[in-house]
């Protein structure tokens, strides 16, 4: 979502992003569980990450999970043995 341009498919994921996350969320619950996940996933990877892959696919697929149990893409879980 970050890299897309406005348009009907950016709107859409957008009010989606926006009915699970309320605004007053994000400095309360989503910035420092976002941290402590990333911290986690750079801790145990020995032997280097995939940032899009582990970070930015991961850690917003494992807040949905943990937060809301909304996620539609369990598949976007990394690689390197955790759930795919």
């Amino acid at each position: 979502m970050l890299a897309m341009q406005d348009g009907p498919e950016y709107r859409r994921q957008r009010l989606q992003i926006m009915q699970a996350f309320r605004l007053e969320d994000v400095a309360a619950t989503i910035a420092p569980r976002s941290a402590e996940l990333a911290g986690r996933i750079v801790a145990g990877a020995a032997a280097g990450i995939d940032a899009i892959e582990d970070l930015l696919t991961r850690v917003p697929t494992l807040l949905c999970r943990d937060i809301t149990h909304r996620c539609s893409r369990p598949e976007a879980l990394s690689r390197n043995g955790r759930s795919r």
